[in-house]
């Protein structure tokens, strides 16, 4: 996953998660997209990271940016749009040829 996000806070940092347990991270968390999409404001996604959102429905894109358009991370937000902004587009792409 650390090619896909960025750990934005110091190493040794503990989170507390929605349903109340508590993570330490030293790295990139393995559940990263899980913590990602629950609106974390200890990673942001990386560029690379676009691959990940190819199986996002758009409906899931939209929510995600919702959640994350909060955290004012600008890059990530551009991102999210340009997906949703392009979602089907690469799939009719691959479907014509």
């Amino acid at each position: 996953m650390d090619k896909y996000f960025l750990l934005v806070v110091k190493r040794g940092s503990v989170v507390n998660r929605p349903n109340g347990q508590r993570q330490t991270l030293t790295e990139v968390p393995k559940n990263a997209l899980e913590l990602w999409e629950e609106g974390t404001l200890t990673l942001c996604l990386r560029k690379d990271g676009l691959e990940l959102l190819n199986d996002f429905s758009k409906e899931r894109l939209e929510k995600v940016l919702q959640l994350r358009k909060n955290l004012n991370y600008r890059a990530e937000i551009q991102l999210l749009e340009s997906s949703i902004k392009n979602f089907g587009k690469a799939k009719k792409a691959d479907k014509a040829e």
